[in-house]
């Protein structure tokens, strides 16, 4: 085990508005109906959502791209969307964001959204309307974007645009960018990759079940060797965080959450940060650190959130 105070002095020093990352993966958009509910629908045992405000977010890679510039570093993000309404207020959110982009508009596929029915900040409902058919990114574009990149983050659903994933790796390797992933479906395909960040759903299902934490270690370091990925940072809700290396180590560190509000895009703001560490010149276990204080940070908010320098470095003060 170690804590928090482990590197705090090596994080309060770092430049974290330098670092320029290249965001791969698949975008969409989370949209909020907030209201109210005061009554139970004549039509059925159900609440009726009085709907007074909508609100839409940037999803998926998106929000890990914003991540990344709600703190002042750079992101630069690549992926898909349909030629839509949904895809056009990506695009705008984006803009309105400062988030440098590549995407693809396909008029075969539509946009990935997700509709939330809050009702006092609490979620009643959530409606997913999913896009499994987007293309895959474009990997000259990836390449030559990879010059102007200090790392890579690869934001993983499943939707089709990360289906030359080896091809994505591989350029990475070859440029001497580390990749960093959130992972959907097998780990196989990771191959060669720097760090994958599962939560415990998707490493389980990977390796299986285990019955003690040392089982579970043996587990994951014999996937670590057979994917040849340097290290996986599990990500264990209220239990914090593990972070398991080739050489045999597993160093656990406990949540930070003062108060867990909502776990939206909690890995979102776990990976960015992460990435911002690594870019930063930060080690992989202060980088873990500096992302376990941000998620400390985002899980206190409602929705798909991010944070922004002022909060994490006032973060930063009370701990030291």
């Amino acid at each position: 085990m170690t804590d928090n105070n482990l590197a705090i002095n090596s994080i309060k020093t770092l430049d974290l508005i330098k670092t320029k990352v290249l965001v791969v993966g698949d975008i969409m958009l989370d949209r909020y109906w907030n209201g109210n509910v005061d009554r139970i629908s004549p039509e059925g045992p159900f609440p009726v959502l009085d709907v007074r405000e909508i609100e839409d977010r940037l999803g998926g890679a998106a929000n890990v791209a914003k991540n990344i510039a709600d703190v002042g570093a750079t992101p630069y993000l690549m992926g898909s969307v349909g030629d839509d309404d949904y895809g056009r207020m990506i695009y705008q959110l984006l803009d309105q964001n400062n988030i440098q982009h590549t995407l693809m508009t396909s008029i075969l596929s539509t946009t990935t959204l997700k509709i939330r029915a809050v009702a006092n900040k609490r979620q009643l409902i959530r409606l997913d309307f999913d896009n499994k058919h987007c293309s895959p990114v474009d990997l000259v574009a990836f390449q030559n974007q990879l010059t102007h990149s200090d790392i890579v983050l690869v934001s993983d659903y499943g939707k089709g645009v990360l289906n030359e994933i080896d091809g994505i790796i591989n350029l990475s390797n070859a440029a001497k960018k580390r990749v960093l992933i959130d992972p959907k479906g097998s780990f196989e395909k990771y191959h060669n990759a720097y760090l994958i960040s599962p939560n415990k759903s998707e490493l389980r299902s990977e390796i299986g079940t285990w019955s003690s934490e040392h089982e579970l270690e043996q587990k994951v370091f014999l996937l670590l060797e057979r994917i040849n990925v340097e290290a996986i940072l599990l990500t264990r809700s209220e239990e914090g965080m593990t972070l398991y290396t080739r050489n045999n180590e597993a160093i656990s560190i406990p949540s930070i959450a003062r108060e867990v509000f909502d776990v939206s895009g909690a890995g979102d703001t776990v990976l960015a940060f992460v990435a911002l560490g690594l870019g930063s010149g930060l080690s992989l276990v202060e980088s873990m650190l500096l992302s376990n204080i941000a998620a400390g940070i985002v899980v206190g908010k409602f929705g798909t959130s991010s944070l922004t320098l002022e909060e994490l470095l006032k973060a930063l003060e009370a701990m030291s």
